[in-house]
């Protein structure tokens, strides 16, 4: 680091030393289509057909601690979903 730095280059500093913990997801929510959500409880995407969201994107909200487990219990919860659909078609 220089000792005296112009705005540039504290901006390129910054972008190169800095980085994010933020744990990405809410993209592809899980709500009523009606408010803005993309995803029904059966993790089923409005408006497609045979296309699910087995992700963090589907949280509605950033979970305050590590986005890890949740996201285990979703893909726990959409096996038994995929399964129970796949006994009731056969």
């Amino acid at each position: 680091m220089k000792e005296e730095m112009s705005d540039e280059d504290w901006e390129q500093y910054i972008r190169e030393q800095t980085n994010s913990s933020f744990h990405t997801c809410g993209t592809v929510k899980m709500a009523p289509e009606s408010q803005g959500g993309c995803v029904n409880h059966r993790l089923e995407v409005y408006e497609t057909k045979n296309l699910r969201v087995v992700d963090a994107s589907i949280f509605p909200i950033i979970p305050n601690g590590n986005t890890n487990a949740p996201t285990t219990m979703v893909a726990w919860r959409a096996s038994r979903v995929i399964e129970e659909d796949y006994r009731n078609k056969i």
